[in-house]
């Protein structure tokens, strides 16, 4: 799959704070996963605004996400 468009961040673009869980994607608001990405967020929202298909982009912001969590590995 070709991706035209990914979004790395924190929770300023994860979406931390959605006042719906409903908006959460799946496994993104669990006991153990508190990533908190929501739909409504802003990656989500620009691809809309930019006219991408749903399966052309993906967001990987996660709240409290670091930049040390993209250099190294886990």
């Amino acid at each position: 799959m070709q991706l035209d468009y990914v979004a790395l961040g924190d929770s300023f673009s994860s979406g931390e704070g959605e006042d719906d869980d409903n908006n959460y994607l799946p496994y993104t608001n669990t006991a153990t996963e508190k990533c908190h990405l929501s739909k409504r967020s802003y990656p989500f929202e620009l691809a809309k605004k930019l006219g991408l298909a749903i399966d052309s982009y993906q967001s990987v912001a996660c709240s409290g996400a670091t930049s040390n969590d993209i250099v190294v590995a886990n």
